[in-house]
């Protein structure tokens, strides 16, 4: 019996191994759109203005806005999940 437990925290300690993985994954593309949207921000801005630009500017920052939030709770679900896997690793340990 205690080796099937050992297997499902086993098991377990896998899943969210790659959930984090995925959560990781994820940060680094919107980091990476992220850093894209700056830059284009950026060249607006050293463009002519007129109100074409300041809205794209706007839409840009807009954008920008929403993938922090979404960076954000990323990295909460990246400490949560490393979290995790330490109590399981913990649990695992006392097996």
């Amino acid at each position: 019996m205690e080796n099937t437990i050992e297997q499902k925290m086993f098991g377990m300690k896998e899943e969210l191994e790659k959930t984090l993985r995925g959560f990781q994954h994820q940060l680094e593309e919107k980091k990476a759109l992220h850093h894209e949207l700056s830059l284009k921000a950026n060249r607006l801005m050293d463009g002519e203005y007129n109100i074409d630009v300041y809205a794209e500017y706007t839409n840009i920052g807009i954008e920008k806005y929403q993938l922090e939030r979404d960076m954000e709770i990323l990295d909460f679900q990246i400490e949560s999940m490393n979290m995790y896997i330490d109590q399981t690793n913990k649990i695992i340990e006392k097996l």
